[in-house]
């Protein structure tokens, strides 16, 4: 018994408004079910209009190819043999079937026919011809539409053949001569009217093809879902000019539904026409046209303008994947970054609490007062360090999760200073703190309790970095319709490298801290973080001679 051959076999069928195309159709297909092979249904699309009964005839044996599974394409050309051929080839077909009649044209020269032509244009492709003696060669009658411009100059150029024929006759030429004047008349007529009825169709199929380009290339500025939907729906409604709707989710709509869980096409004749906007495994939308009358090329270009929909909803579901897997493997990478520092940072106060503590609580009776005092002084400072560095970081997760609501009033900005400045504790008995306030009646739209932290976080973090005893100034001044609020301090600075980073999350400078800590990174990113929730925006400059001023503007309240 002999295997089956390795090569893929490719079933190609023929399309046309015969009668007899049906029992061709469904012949193929059964071939393609037996032999498990690609299934291909091709129309010939000639400059030769088609009359209204013809193309109702084609459109049912088209819809007949779909159900039986066919692959639908349609090609332009007028030698159907050549152009059947030619697509063969390039598509790898390996078996064509076509119908043929018992019909025969009694004539004495008769040109080949089209399957004897088609099987000197493929002697290497299987060609199967199904006859249908019950029926004599279906010939559609063709359909001639003359504008009254046509009629006219059909009647001027045989006007000018007979003049001229006329002429020929008063000079005693020949009158087979004559005659010829009219055939090449008539002859005239045909080639300029098939030049135009070319021409009309080539201007059609261009601007079809235009809206396609076109239709490209919008989609690939879409950046969104909803974009890809109105682009979608303006090129339809350009190329077929049609009420339609898109949908990208199930509803009410049974055929719609059926249309998204089974990704196949649905005609009803009386509500229109329902195709899906799918890939190979998910349909994306369900384009529902309220016309059937459309022409098999504005449907093959229809399909593939939904291809390119498809393909650019298929884009943007993996750009949303890939930012969510980009957005959650940042949050991981935060977490972990927050577990190290704080498992760094928090060691070192809870060590020094500790330590303290245990010393209390062994050596209480033998030590001074004043030893005492300054292991409370130190579990103090440590404690405070800890609440400051807790503050910020719910706060920081808070923003991060869009949970704070800023509840913007008119404050006066000395009292947000004040406020601010006497969170310091003791730490501020080792620097000159000074406030430089322009006008004491200026105030802002704010959230006063944030703000608050935004200059505490300020001014801790100059103390972080300026050497003890050097003066950090708090400074406030209009600025237009702005107030500005800055802190300076005489520390060493930041380098320019350091200062694009300086209000990233979790991001430290290198340089030495004056209490030999190292802070989290949070601080800065919370002020930056609450600064343009108010609308505002931070930045760093160096102080001259040294130091660093951080500064930011907040909407003035003035009044008249």
């Amino acid at each position: 018994m002999k295997g089956i051959s390795s090569k893929e076999e490719h079933i190609l069928v023929c399309l046309s408004s015969s009668p007899s195309n049906p029992k061709v159709i469904r012949t193929a297909s059964k071939m393609a079910q037996v032999f498990d092979a690609s299934f291909t249904a091709l129309y010939i699309e000639t400059s030769k209009p088609i009359t209204a009964e013809n193309k109702k005839r084609l459109d049912n044996n088209t819809r007949l190819a779909k159900e039986c599974g066919a692959k639908i394409v349609t090609v332009n050309g007028d030698d159907i043999a050549a152009q059947v051929s030619e697509y063969a080839k390039a598509g790898r077909v390996t078996k064509i079937i076509i119908g043929r009649s018992g019909y025969r044209p009694n004539r004495l020269f008769t040109p080949p026919n089209f399957i004897d032509k088609l099987i000197g244009l493929t002697p290497d492709i299987e060609i199967y011809v199904i006859p249908d003696k019950a029926q004599r060669l279906y010939i559609g009658q063709r359909q001639t539409k003359l504008s009254f411009k046509d009629i006219l100059q059909s009647l001027a150029v045989l006007t000018i053949a007979a003049l001229i024929g006329l002429i020929f006759y008063k000079l005693n030429i020949n009158e087979a001569n004559i005659i010829m004047i009219y055939i090449l008349g008539l002859m005239l007529i045909s080639y300029v009217t098939r030049i135009k009825r070319q021409a009309r169709q080539s201007s059609q199929k261009a601007y079809r093809t235009e809206i396609m380009l076109e239709m490209s290339q919008k989609l690939q500025q879409c950046s969104s879902k909803e974009e890809i939907t109105k682009v979608t729906c303006e090129q339809i409604n350009k190329l077929l000019n049609c009420d339609l709707n898109l949908y990208t989710e199930k509803q009410e709509n049974d055929i719609v539904n059926d249309v998204f869980e089974n990704n196949k096409q649905i005609v009803k004749d009386s509500q229109g026409i329902y195709l899906p906007v799918s890939s190979l495994d998910k349909v994306f939308a369900v384009v529902e046209i309220l016309n059937t009358n459309i022409s098999e090329f504005e449907q093959s270009l229809l399909i593939a303008m939904l291809r390119e929909s498809a393909l650019a909803y298929e884009k943007d579901a993996i750009s949303q994947v890939k930012n969510e897997l980009i957005i959650k493997n940042k949050q991981e990478e935060l977490r972990s970054t927050l577990l190290r520092a704080i498992s760094h940072d928090l060691r070192t106060p809870l060590t020094s609490i500790s330590g303290y503590a245990e010393i209390l609580m062994k050596n209480a009776s033998i030590l001074s007062d004043d030893k005492k005092q300054d292991i409370f002084t130190n579990i103090y400072d440590d404690s405070i360090w800890l609440l400051n560095l807790v503050e910020n970081l719910l706060s920081i997760t808070r923003f991060d999760k869009n949970e704070i609501t800023i509840k913007q009033e008119s404050e006066f900005i000395i009292d947000v200073i004040t406020e601010a400045l006497s969170h310091l504790g003791r730490k501020k008995e080792d620097y000159n703190v000074q406030t430089v306030i322009e006008d004491e009646s200026i105030s802002a739209k704010m959230d006063g309790k944030l703000i608050a932290q935004v200059i505490f976080n300020l001014v801790d973090n100059a103390m972080k970095y300026a050497p003890p005893h050097t003066t950090i100034t708090v400074r406030a001044k209009a600025v237009g319709e702005f107030i500005e609020i800055s802190v300076e301090d005489e520390g060493n600075g930041i380098k320019d490298e350091d200062k694009k980073k300086i209000f990233d999350m979790f991001y430290t400078v290198n340089n030495s801290i004056a209490d030999g800590r190292r802070g989290l990174g949070l601080g800065l990113a919370l002020c930056k973080a609450v600064v343009n929730a108010h609308g505002g925006k931070i930045e760093i400059k160096d102080n001259k001679p040294k130091g660093t001023i951080f500064s930011f503007r907040l909407t003035g309240d003035f009044y008249e």
